[in-house]
């Protein structure tokens, strides 16, 4: 058995990552790395290098789950969160509310504001907004004002609103720095 398993000791960090793990294991290895707040520096750089590479094989909820391993770990993944804040905004409507609040909480900590990506994330928590726990929109409105988006109390107060209308709403933020 251990016959089929590729050697990777000449290999470097990048063809590691790239040719023996996939999508599943990376997320579950940064995934773990964020739990235990770990960084691994030349691991993550790996990671990072090989995803924006090729995100083809990340759907957004392992994009949500990178982010906020890198965020956890307190590893800066500036071109990772760049790259991948211009995938999500269209596959936001995909996610459910725990990765959706995990993107925005991983943006807050990295200080990587995105006016696109924080306008869908607050429309998707109006329109869904009975998906959406109090902590998990507590945590999103907290994202939103530690990266200056003055809608943050906004967000809550018509969250609360659409809660007790049956979840119908919409609207999004802007940045007031």
């Amino acid at each position: 058995m251990l016959a089929q398993v590729p050697s990777i000791a000449g290999m470097s960090s990048r063809q590691q990552i790239r040719g023996v793990a996939r999508a599943p294991l990376v997320c579950t290895l940064v995934a773990a790395l964020g739990r235990l707040e770990h960084s691994h520096g030349g691991l993550m750089a790996a990671i990072e290098e090989a995803v924006v590479y090729d995100m083809r094989p990340y759907d957004a909820t392992d994009l949500c789950t990178l982010l906020y391993g890198f965020a956890a770990t307190g590893t800066r993944a500036d071109r990772l969160f760049a790259r991948a804040g211009a995938a999500l905004p269209r596959q936001l409507g995909r996610l459910e509310p725990e990765p959706l609040t995990q993107l925005a909480e991983a943006h807050a900590v990295q200080g990587a504001a995105d006016d696109t990506l924080f306008e869908g994330i607050a429309a998707e928590v109006l329109m869904r907004s009975g998906h959406f726990t109090k902590q998990q929109v507590e945590r999103i409105a907290a994202s939103l004002r530690a990266l200056g988006y003055a809608e943050s109390e906004e967000l809550m107060a018509a969250w609360r609103g659409d809660e007790r209308a049956g979840g119908r709403g919409g609207g999004a933020g802007a940045r007031s720095r």
